[in-house]
């Protein structure tokens, strides 16, 4: 009766005499009631607000937390916007490198083809046959210029001898590293291509570490050969199945799911039951009186 008393008087006054009195006569003293309840509070408060206040926060009521709370959020909030900064500087200054690249190779690739296009101009040559050379070949810059194929300009420089060996080992770093960027972006290209027109004949040798065109030609030579006796098994079927009683046999000896019919042969079997079946329907034949 005096801890309740105690404890009412306590939330209207605080009084440190009070308090002694009531945790003399109570099990529980009321600091440990008062960091329970200041636990469970802090925990909804961080549940509300969604923030972490940790151990250090200095709070000693509910109006605390709460303030506390609000700030920590703020503080988040604004931790967040300084991060989100940070990294969409980072992003533009990436993207930025990427596009200077980007431009620095395509110049790369410009300065081959200005180098040609001023080499193999079919204006410039007044023998016939030499002008049909060259405008083939100018056809053929132009071709590799519009895709990127900075392999084929280099080849076709190579071949008129527009540069040598020589020449490419004593291109600057630089222009060489974009050169070799270009190569390696084309080398993925190919590869991909080659996934894609190679992937339909990997269902013929799944085990083949390599494609090669003579595995393919074996795998389909089997795969032709297994057909061809399937076919033969399923005309020897339709022929026995043209009498009623092997196929009434063959349909007693059934079982679903067995290999021994497959979904042509059902297909097979159920367009021959369709022709026999009104040969054989009609009336019943009538009974013999007895006489």
């Amino acid at each position: 009766m005096i801890v309740e008393l105690i404890q009412g008087m306590l939330i209207e006054q605080p009084d440190a005499e009070l308090e002694a009195i009531h945790d003399k006569y109570s099990q529980f003293p009321l600091a440990g009631d008062r960091e329970l309840e200041m636990a469970l509070s802090q925990e909804m408060v961080e549940n509300m607000f969604g923030v972490h206040l940790g151990d250090e926060h200095g709070a000693t009521n509910m109006e605390e937390l709460i303030e506390k709370a609000f700030q920590r959020k703020e503080q988040d909030e604004s931790d967040n916007a300084s991060r989100k900064r940070r990294k969409s500087r980072k992003a533009e200054e990436a993207e930025a490198r990427r596009e200077e690249a980007a431009r620095e190779i395509s110049q790369s690739v410009r300065d081959v083809y200005r180098k040609l296009a001023s080499a193999l101009h079919p204006d410039r040559e007044t023998d016939a046959a030499a002008k049909q050379r060259r405008t083939e070949q100018m056809q053929r810059v132009n071709r590799a210029y519009e895709s990127g194929n900075l392999l084929e300009l280099l080849n076709i420089q190579l071949e008129i001898e527009q540069i040598d060996a020589r020449h490419l080992s004593s291109l600057p770093a630089q222009r060489m590293a974009h050169y070799i960027q270009v190569l390696r972006e084309q080398l993925a290209e190919i590869k991909a291509e080659v996934e894609a027109v190679t992937a339909p004949f990997r269902l013929l040798v799944p085990y083949a570490r390599n494609i090669a065109p003579h595995t393919v030609d074996s795998a389909l030579e089997e795969e032709l050969m297994r057909l061809n006796m399937e076919l033969l098994d399923i005309k020897n079927d339709l022929d026995n199945f043209k009498d009623p009683a092997k196929l009434a046999e063959a349909l007693r000896n059934y079982e679903p799911g067995g290999e021994m019919f497959d979904d042509d042969m059902i297909a097979a079997m159920g367009a021959l039951l369709d022709g026999i079946m009104p040969a054989h329907a009609g009336r019943p034949p009538r009974k013999k009186r007895r006489k």
